[in-house]
């Protein structure tokens, strides 16, 4: 049996596949929505989240739309407020 201290996702990996599925299944208006811990800041995670969701449209030769990039403080928002939230645009 294995010990480790923690268990680590690789999120950019995670959301690029996740992405990429729903690519090759036809789907070209892929909304990432989610939220962050931090009140202004956005955090390492959601960062690497963004990273590979850009990255799978980018390999796509798909443009990202900035507008469907929803990020809330909050994480029991309702889908609605999430579509209400603001735009959370990275660039980079």
């Amino acid at each position: 049996m294995y010990q480790a201290d923690c268990v680590l996702l690789n999120n950019a990996q995670a959301s690029y596949e996740a992405t990429r599925r729903l690519l090759n299944k036809g789907y070209t208006k892929i909304g990432f929505v989610s939220f962050h811990f931090r009140e202004k800041d956005i955090d390492s995670t959601m960062m690497e989240r963004i990273t590979g969701y850009k990255q799978a449209h980018q390999e796509a030769g798909l443009e990202v739309d900035e507008e469907l990039i929803r990020v809330t403080p909050d994480a029991s928002s309702s889908p609605a407020e999430l579509l209400r939230a603001e735009p959370y645009a990275i660039t980079g």
